[in-house]
């Protein structure tokens, strides 16, 4: 079970529906995860059988569960060059997000406690790993989309250096963010977003975070 600050409350849980305007700002922090951790997590979430040449090793890991299932909603898949692309593998960790999907915690939530703690939300959504496996030599953008419609943060936190990217979509252009392994790229969670596939390797791997922490300086101050 996840320890949660003590100021993850539901007094706090109010505060997300404050209707703030939204903030385009995007705050990208390189070895905001360190190497060790990243390389344990990756080999954690591939069950240990992928190294840096795409060679298989012996396994020593649990086998963590995974999810098959839509990277977007069909609806938003509208620049994939086809539905049958739209497909990743999933793990929630944590859940506690709206009225209308069921609170979850999975019995591996304990491997995110360190992200947890350093982020120290006031409130968190979310928390999930996503692999997108290779899918041919030519990368697929999935679609333009936002975890949560209310104020908050999201973060992704990649694991591996690949060629996928992620791309926001603001007012003034696209932004470009390339995978770099312990990378971490927060903004407003209201701001449309999308990932992609890569070429160069044999799986992309994340992690994403939905939360909302009340003092904005937290965030944008940490740049």
């Amino acid at each position: 079970m996840l320890n949660l600050p003590v100021n993850c409350s539901a007094a706090c849980y109010q505060f997300r529906k404050k209707p703030d305007p939204i903030d385009w700002r995007i705050v990208v922090e390189d070895d905001y995860l360190d190497v060790e951790s990243c390389e344990y997590l990756f080999n954690y979430f591939t069950n240990g059988w992928i190294n840096e040449d795409g060679e298989s090793v012996a396994h020593e890991f649990d086998w963590l569960p995974w999810t098959f299932c839509n990277v977007v909603g069909d609806h938003e898949a509208d620049i994939m060059p086809t539905l049958k692309s739209n497909w990743q593998l999933s793990h929630v960790f944590y859940r506690n997000a709206d009225d209308y999907d069921p609170d979850h915690e999975s019995y591996y939530s304990y491997l995110m406690q360190s992200l947890v703690d350093k982020i120290y939300p006031d409130y968190l959504y979310k928390i999930k790993a996503n692999l997108n496996p290779y899918q041919g030599e030519e990368i697929i953008t999935h679609g333009f989309h936002t975890d949560f419609g209310k104020p908050g943060f999201t973060s992704i936190i990649y694991l591996n250096d690949c060629n996928g990217k992620t791309i926001l979509k603001t007012p003034d252009n696209m932004v470009e963010i390339e995978s770099k392994r312990g990378r971490m790229i927060t903004f407003d969670n209201r701001i449309q977003h999308t990932g992609t596939t890569s070429t160069d390797t044999r799986v992309r791997a994340v992690i994403n975070l939905n939360y909302y922490i009340h003092d904005e300086s937290k965030v944008y101050g940490r740049v």
